[in-house]
């Protein structure tokens, strides 16, 4: 079996890190009420890191 590249790796790693900001920031805005633009704003950008990585890794 074919080891993953570990720029892979830590690609997938970085947009889970996104989802469970985005997960957070839903879960914020519906206990409170108020929506917070930190956690999504947090997501977007871990979405770009994890694009970046993905295509422009090296090994």
């Amino acid at each position: 079996m074919k080891k993953e590249p570990r720029y892979k790796t830590e690609a997938n790693r970085i947009h889970r890190l996104g989802w469970m900001c985005l997960a957070i920031g839903i879960i914020h805005m519906l206990t409170t009420g108020r929506s917070s633009d930190v956690p999504v704003i947090a997501a977007i950008g871990c979405y770009l890191a994890s694009f970046i990585v993905a295509n422009c890794g090296r090994e």
